[in-house]
Order: structure tokens, then sequence, then C-alpha cells
């Protein structure tokens, strides 16, 4: 058996088991306690829950996970076909189409987490790498070569190992989702018969963090968040937004640089600039230019070096030589810190995360939902 043969049927076996890991992650986000942990937490713009209450997640209230589960346990199949059945070319070339289709598919995925979501989820990450073995093992354990398996590809239309392939997907598919209909169900009694906990809620001082909107507003939000940070960008720009439709909000900023130049919570140097912009921030709030070199911090947060900041300094109306000084003042690097701190105490462990009158949120969200958020902290 040809090693490239292995590696696909190891790789099918890799893929069930995120998929099955995924299916529960999407039980528990919908019928659960949800909450990412483990690699879905590890580092600083992770999170599996928000790509499973993404609406890309499912189809017809079925998770694409499962769906991801029939389709590595068809592919077993398939190449199972490949080694057993005479006609082992029209086997292979559905190996070689089920690795086309799936990769593509990843980078439909794979560009949504980044554009829409807001957040990548590392099991998915872990299928576009197994959807990528996929093709290339299918490719190289294929008796045509790549070329000719390609050109191929169209004939496998009428070929009966396409249609066989097609009906137990279908099949199974059916079979998947009754499954998991059945476990939903279980998952939502237990969870209205279970009583609830009370939500957590967590006192945060605002004092000493900037902040913008009416002073004793009915909703209060406190951001963590980093300037080098792509995600906390996106938060920033849609807190804006709803921000100028609702109207009744203040939003406070609080320092989380995803770094280990003055974030003592991390273990190696991450975001290059994050600690330097962190400090420009803090000193610029010292001559009340907070909030202007906040936004132009995240604007050019892919070129936040001194120069840059010195130069935005006298832009500002803010004198260089006294902003340079302060943040080479040790004072400057401890409210920093301090502001890690109070982030490490309800939990913070990477960014953007954010408060909305005490409720704890992580991720970037949308406008229209930061509005439904804000609205029901309002209410309560």
């Amino acid at each position: 058996m040809r090693p490239a043969f292995i590696a696909f049927t190891a790789l099918c076996a890799v893929g069930i088991y995120i998929s099955l890991e995924l299916v529960g992650v999407h039980l528990g986000t919908h019928y659960g306690a949800g909450g990412d942990t483990g690699l879905c937490q590890a580092i600083e713009g992770f999170s599996c829950e928000a790509a499973s209450k993404s609406s890309y997640s499912e189809l017809f209230g079925f998770p694409i996970a499962g769906i991801g589960l029939v389709f590595y346990v068809v592919m077993l199949i398939v190449a199972a076909g490949a080694h057993f059945s005479e006609k082992a070319r029209a086997w292979y070339g559905l190996m070689v189409a089920g690795g086309l289709g799936a990769v593509a598919y990843s980078i439909f995925l794979a560009v949504v987490s980044v554009t829409q979501l807001g957040a990548l989820c590392p099991l998915c990450m872990g299928l576009y790498a197994v959807n990528l073995g996929l093709l290339i093992s299918a490719l190289v354990a294929s008796p045509d070569k790549a070329g000719q398996a390609f050109k191929a590809l169209p004939s496998l239309i009428t070929a009966a190992p396409t249609w066989i392939a097609v009906v137990v997907m279908s099949v199974g598919v059916v079979g998947a989702q009754a499954w998991y209909a059945n476990v939903a169900t279980a998952a939502r009694v237990a969870k209205m018969t279970t009583p609830a906990e009370p939500e957590k809620q967590f006192e945060m001082p605002t004092e000493g963090a900037p902040g913008k909107g009416p002073e004793g507003a009915k909703v209060v939000v406190v951001e963590f968040s980093d300037f080098e940070c792509p995600f906390c960008g996106r938060l920033t720009d849609a807190l804006k937004a709803a921000q100028s439709n609702f109207k009744d909000v203040r939003i406070h900023f609080r320092h989380y640089p995803m770094d280990n130049a003055c974030n003592p919570n991390i273990q190696q140097p991450f975001h290059k600039y994050a600690c330097e912009a962190a400090k420009a921030a803090v000193c610029a709030q010292g001559q009340g230019g907070f909030w202007p070199m906040h936004d132009w911090l995240f604007k050019h947060a892919k070129s936040l070096d001194k120069a840059a900041l010195m130069k935005q300094a006298a832009d500002q109306g803010i004198d260089p030589d006294a902003l340079e000084a302060c943040m080479s003042d040790p004072a400057t690097v401890a409210k920093i810190q301090a502001d890690v701190e109070a982030g490490s105490k309800i939990g913070v462990r990477g960014t953007p995360t954010f408060l909305v009158n005490g409720k704890i949120f992580v991720g970037a969200k949308s406008p229209e939902e930061l509005e439904i958020i804000f609205s029901q902290a309002a209410k309560q």
C-alpha cells in the first residue's frame, strides 16, 4: 500500500475526530454552557464559539461539522473502493475530487472567518490542513499524473462510484441529522430543567480609564484592547458605529497589550509594537489627547514604530520630547500593567475582551450585535 494512500486514510480519521469535536462545540454553544476552552482560547483572536454562533456554521439547523463528519466517512469508503475495486481509477478520481472540493470550501470559510467573524476557529483551521492534505495525498496516490487526474474529473459525473458515494453521503447526512436532532433535543430539555446559575457580572472600576459618552449612561462598556490587534480594530470601529445609533452608552478603554515587553501574562514576544503604542496612548492621555491618538494607532496598526509615533504626536500638538520622556517613565508601564492586572482578575486572556454593564464578552462584534447587547443591558 502506497504511503500517500495511507496518509489519505489517516487524514480522513483525523477529519472525523475534529468534526466530532466541532459538533460538540456546536451543541455546547447552542444548548449547553458554551464558552471557549483549551485550544479554542489558546491565543488572541481564537474562538470556536464565535464560529459556531455564525450563520455559516449550520444548514437548516444541522451543523456543517456534521456534514463534514459524514464526508470524511464517505472518503474512507471511497479510499477502500480505490484499494479493492478493479475500477480503481474512478475511485481515485473521487478521492481527488473530494479533496479539491474540501479545499475550495476551506478557502471560503477561511475568508469568512477573517473578513466577517473577527475570530479564527483553531479546530476549523485543523480541518483546513486536513483537507489540503487530502488533496495532496490523493494526487500523489493516484495512478494518473496531477494534470491527467484533473482533466478526468468531468467524466466522474457518469461514473458508478460517484453515484454510490452520492447515495451513501445522502443517507449518511439524513442519519446524522436525525441523530443530532435527538441529541440536541435531549440537551435542550436538560438545559430547561436544570436550575440556571446566576450570570456572572464583574465590578470594573473606570477611574483613570479614558472614556467617551455621557456620564451616568445606562450602558457602560469597558474594553480591554491592544492597538496592534486587528480584531480589536474591528471592535473599535463597531463600537463607534453602535454608539452613534445607541446614544446612552459610555465606553472606557483599558490596556491589554499582547506582548511580553509589558504584559507579564504573555510569555513570549507577540505584538512587536503593542507596548510602545500603549505607552504612547497613556502619555497622550496625560496631555488630553487620548482619543485622537487612539484612533490613529488603530488606523496605522501595521506601522507603529517610534518615528511614526513621534511624528503623530507632533501633528496632534503633543510635544514629542515630552511624549518620549513619558514613554520612558516606569510609571507609564505601571499604569499599563495595572490595567493588565485588572483584566486578569476577571479572566481576560486575550483581546478584544469587553464588559457591558459588568457582563463579559470576547471577540469582535458587528455594530448590529453590539446594539442588541446594549439594548438588553439597558433593560436590565
